[in-house]
């Protein structure tokens, strides 16, 4: 059942590292960025920066809400995730049932 959200909206900008000149500073460029409030995410073969930085306008989107009233079967006591038991198994307990663990030693007792 999807519903309403308001979420802060985002601005990139993606850098071409490479075509800075062969005396521009990467170091210099990422830190004049970082002080104009653009954020790093990630740097791309080959040689492309790519900045976010929040727009400061609210963007909404639909968001899927879980059925209510759904208690969930299996917990991971070391994070605190859990699976109802409903649908696809949870990555994160498929992860765990591939490395050994028995899948009766996420569930929930009571």
């Amino acid at each position: 059942m999807p519903r309403r959200e308001g979420n802060m909206g985002w601005e990139y900008q993606e850098v071409d590292l490479s075509a800075l000149s062969p005396r521009g500073n990467e170091i210099d460029l990422l830190n004049r960025a970082g002080a104009d409030g653009w954020e790093l995410i990630t740097i791309r073969p080959p040689a492309r920066a790519l900045f976010k930085r929040p727009t400061g306008r609210e963007v909404e989107r639909e968001v899927e809400v879980s059925a209510p009233g759904i208690a969930p079967k299996y917990r991971d006591p070391e994070t605190g995730q859990t699976w109802s038991g409903r649908g696809r198994m949870a990555n994160w307990l498929a992860e765990k049932v591939r490395s050994g663990h028995r899948l009766e030693d996420f569930l929930i007792s009571g």
